[in-house]
């Protein structure tokens, strides 16, 4: 999934996606309609009995705003949270599509993922935030 912004959670269950089924998500910059759904989607996973964790790939910054979310509402996760920092021409393989981070020029520090588009199999993509033009370009 890409950006988790307020109403992530909502958007999901509206179009009976099963939460357990994300494994990756994928952060392009620190605004908040970007960001300010993660520390609650990541416990819902924790309350609905994920057990194989999560990876975050993400701009420097995250891991201090998860943990002080979770250190201020003492929430704990019962399942292994991975924050990859992203830097451009970060590559990512996890045995269903493999991908690369590059800067994007936006207003804050921004990464646009571009994502092998030659999958063996069908992909819904979600993309909770915006879609930038130099993405496209790049994709293309």
């Amino acid at each position: 999934m890409f950006d988790c912004g307020e109403s992530t959670q909502h958007q999901l269950m509206h179009r009976n996606i099963n939460i357990n089924r994300l494994k990756n998500i994928f952060i392009t910059h620190l605004h908040g309609d970007h960001l300010f759904g993660l520390p609650g989607l990541l416990l819902s996973l924790s309350l609905v009995g994920n057990s194989e964790g999560m990876t975050l790939f993400a701009p420097a910054g995250l891991k201090k705003y998860i943990e002080t979310c979770y250190l201020i509402s003492q929430t704990f996760l019962n399942y292994p949270l991975y924050i990859i920092k992203i830097a451009e021409g970060t590559n990512f393989n996890n045995n269903l599509f493999t991908g690369e981070a590059t800067i994007l020029q936006y207003r804050i520090f921004c990464y646009g993922h571009c994502i092998d588009r030659d999958l063996p199999f069908q992909v819904e993509i979600i993309l909770a935030g915006m879609l930038c033009q130099k993405m496209e370009e790049k994709m293309n």
